[in-house]
């Protein structure tokens, strides 16, 4: 399993991926966007996730989320570091 490091970056735009919209129906219903603000410190898969709309990041598992493409453009972050 890859470390999410090697996938995400803080402050990528995320979106549900499939596996995370079979694994958490309830949260697919909303179709939640949200912002990479950390990652796991033991688990190198976890990352943190501040869903849009929400006050509080919480932890997933990294493959349950993908670079949103709406905002992957130059695969540029939000908070511009690219």
């Amino acid at each position: 399993m890859t470390t999410a490091r090697k996938t995400f970056e803080r402050g990528n735009r995320v979106r549900l991926s499939d596996d995370g919209r079979d694994q958490h129906p309830v949260l697919a219903i909303a179709n939640p966007r949200g912002i990479i603000v950390g990652f796991g410190r033991r688990r190198g898969w976890i990352v943190r996730v501040l869903i849009d709309g929400s006050l509080l990041a919480r932890p997933f598992a990294a493959r349950l989320w993908e670079i949103d493409p709406e905002y992957a453009i130059g695969k540029e972050s939000v908070d511009g570091r690219g």
